[in-house]
């Protein structure tokens, strides 16, 4: 054990490089203001409510039970801003195999001009950390070559029958959702996230469709990919996953003609001549698509994607369908709470009399979640530097064997957001002998942080094996953060 006060550290971020905080900023604007006191939802109409003048008063919206005020409506491409989204092509190279990988990335290649006439379009790719293959663009060439670039080297792997690195699914969730929410992006946004499924057992696909009343089990892959989807809906990602193969598409079906019905009435008791209907201008047409979209191997996505108004993609005949309904979503403003609790809120959006045509995000966010706090702290632990740029005075001392004394200290800072009144939140993370991590929060009430800084003391006792433990403070009201490992 050390002496009083011996571990001592001192966080101060770079506030010109930080995303919260600035140490110059131009004066806010009045868009900005107005766009940290409203939430913003997309909202997916079908057909035949397109064309309709929708008001705000056409809408209710209700955020955890209750009813909030709505107060714009607006189609997302409008003449203003006809190319709105934010779009990432986020390729998993843990969760999908090279083979998915290769034909994901022909196919989005090849819808490349689609993709930049939503908006600009940004490629990551993830193994054992995401990297930006391509920074945000609207250049149709540059889009279409990384990605079939990426393809290839993925077909070399395929070929060679290299193996991807075995980590668990939960880790690369936590990293996905690490990098979306760190950055600050306005308007639509949507993610094509390239990864395969798999095999779940009934009680596994019950939890996932949200058909059981019990938990799934924390830290489990299940638990991972319903935790992810709220968070990626609550930060308002549209998400598409992309397990892209090339087999097993079928013929597109269409209505039989009599030549068709002699031949199969014609066939034998075991091949009954009964033929699904299915209108030619809908990919549903085609079995493959069918069954990608209820097979269990893709429940683990479809509990990704249902959530946030996405979709599951194993075939590039859904791609163009997909990019056309995207451009015709409609942006529904509704007025954001007055204070911020730091966690998801259900929301339920509807249309009095056609509620059920109405698909919209099902989760919205007051405030940083807890979600995206233990995701933060995960990455501290793999060593991974902070950059939250909360300036964080961070001192630890031993006041017995298994518990620390915790000293924390902000200064005042400067931050492009407007302050929501808030607490500040506290989150210890613990890893065990066997490498197992657990996650603690704490709320302390508090004001005014960024103009006059902020301090707190708390004795912090340690469960039995740990090895590491790892700090992190936000002030929700601002969002600004940071944190280290101090064991």
């Amino acid at each position: 054990m050390t002496g009083p006060w011996s571990r001592s550290f001192l966080l101060l971020a770079a506030l010109a490089a930080a995303p919260d905080v600035l140490s110059s900023q131009p004066p806010e604007t009045f868009s900005e203001q107005v766009f940290v006191r409203e939430m913003e939802l997309v909202v997916d109409l079908p057909d035949v409510l397109q064309n309709n003048g929708w008001k705000p008063g056409d809408f209710q919206v209700l955020v955890d039970g209750q009813p909030r005020e709505v107060t714009r409506v607006e189609p997302v491409a409008d003449a203003a801003d006809p190319h709105p989204w934010t779009v990432v092509v986020y390729v998993d190279e843990v969760l999908a195999s090279p083979g998915t990988v290769f034909y994901a990335g022909l196919a989005l290649a090849g819808q490349a001009a689609a993709l930049t006439r939503l908006g600009n379009v940004e490629v990551v790719t993830a193994g054992s950390d995401p990297v930006v293959a391509l920074p945000a663009t609207r250049e149709t060439g540059s889009v279409d070559e990384v990605l079939t670039a990426l393809s290839g080297k993925a077909r070399v792997e395929r070929d060679q029958g290299l193996k991807r690195p075995d980590l668990p699914a939960s880790r690369q969730l936590e990293k996905l959702a690490a990098f979306l929410t760190a950055r600050r992006v306005t308007g639509p946004r949507v993610l094509f996230l390239v990864a395969d499924g798999f095999e779940v057992t009934p009680e596994q696909s019950a939890l996932l469709e949200g058909k059981s009343a019990a938990a799934p089990e924390p830290g489990s892959p299940v638990a991972a990919f319903r935790d992810t989807a709220r968070l990626l809906a609550a930060y308002g990602w549209v998400t598409v996953a992309v397990p892209l193969r090339k087999e097993g598409l079928g013929m597109p079906r269409s209505t039989m003609s009599d030549v068709d019905r002699i031949r199969a009435s014609s066939r034998g008791p075991a091949e009954p001549p009964v033929i699904l209907v299915a209108p030619r201008s809908t990919t549903l047409a085609y079995d493959g698509v069918v069954d990608v979209l209820i097979e269990p191997q893709t429940a683990p996505l479809r509990a990704l994607t249902r959530p946030t108004t996405g979709t599951v993609v194993g075939y590039d005949v859904q791609l163009g369908p997909l990019l056309a309904d995207l451009s015709r979503r409609w942006r529904v403003w509704v007025a954001a709470p007055d204070t911020v609790e730091g966690r998801v809120l259900p929301v339920e959006v509807r249309i009095p009399g056609r509620s059920k045509d109405v698909r919209a995000q099902e989760w919205v966010r007051s405030g940083t979640p807890e979600g995206v706090a233990e995701a933060r702290l995960r990455n501290l632990l793999a060593g991974e530097p902070p950059a939250g740029g909360l300036p964080l005075e961070v001192a630890v001392r031993d006041v017995a064997p298994s518990a620390l004394e915790i000293r924390l200290a902000t200064a005042p800072y400067k931050t492009a957001r407007p302050a929501t009144p808030g607490p500040v939140r506290i989150s210890y993370a613990f890893t065990g002998e066997d490498g197992t991590v657990r996650v603690r929060h704490e709320l302390v009430p508090a004001s005014g942080v960024a103009e006059q800084g902020w301090s707190h003391t708390a004795r912090v006792e340690l469960p039995p094996g740990t090895r590491k433990v790892a700090v992190g403070v936000e002030d929700l009201s601002t969002e600004a953060w940071n944190g280290r490992v101090i064991l």
